[in-house]
């Protein structure tokens, strides 16, 4: 979401993530979402390489926090498991 002239872009962007909070809550699945909010991007060549590559690292960060996730549920899932056995 880009503050390029958007009344409000952070309306926006909180709109965005309600909805992915929403689509969470509502079907008990988790959710995960990397966005970057530039104030102003301009698309030039030196911007647009910056964004891509962070957007990767953003990408790198949101897998790993998925994996962690779904380790966790694993190891409670075991627990319960032997917590009723």
């Amino acid at each position: 979401v880009v503050d390029g002239g958007i009344y409000r872009h952070d309306f926006v962007a909180g709109a965005v993530v309600d909805g992915l909070m929403r689509a969470q809550m509502d079907t008990d699945v988790p959710v995960f979402s990397v966005s970057l909010t530039p104030h102003n991007y301009q698309p030039v060549d030196t911007l647009t390489a910056f964004y891509r590559e962070h957007f990767v690292t953003k990408g790198e960060e949101a897998a790993e926090a998925v994996r962690q996730v779904l380790d966790l549920d694993a190891r409670m899932a075991g627990e319960a498991m032997q917590q009723s056995a």
